[in-house]
């Protein structure tokens, strides 16, 4: 039996328009992972504002023009510390450097 062209096409195009089923998770097996700070805990390391700026110009300069602190207020300082330094690969130790030079610098 020879089937046309276009019968194929049609059966192949009814086939691949079936609706497909989803997994369903209906209890987790292990906790999601928690999200770490960029920061080491308080009180382990002693922010050094000229340690941060020596950090901030090398790392923050190697991708992209280097901003001024002054460029952004406290607030939005910390949304985008946030997000870079894990980008830029600032340890923990070294960030919280950058975090104290960056803030004692922006804007009021």
């Amino acid at each position: 039996m020879r089937l046309s062209l276009p019968l194929l096409f049609s059966i192949v195009g009814l086939m691949s328009c079936q609706k497909k089923s989803l997994p369903v998770i209906s209890e987790r097996k292990t906790e999601p992972p928690k999200i770490l700070s960029v920061y080491p805990p308080p009180g382990t390391v002693v922010p050094d504002t000229l340690q941060g700026k020596q950090v901030f110009i090398n790392r923050c300069n190697y991708c992209h023009g280097l901003p001024e602190p002054m460029q952004f207020s406290i607030a939005k300082w910390e949304g985008i510390l946030e997000l870079m330094i894990p980008r830029a690969g600032i340890r923990q130790e070294n960030a919280v450097h950058v975090r104290a030079y960056v803030l004692a610098n922006a804007a009021k």
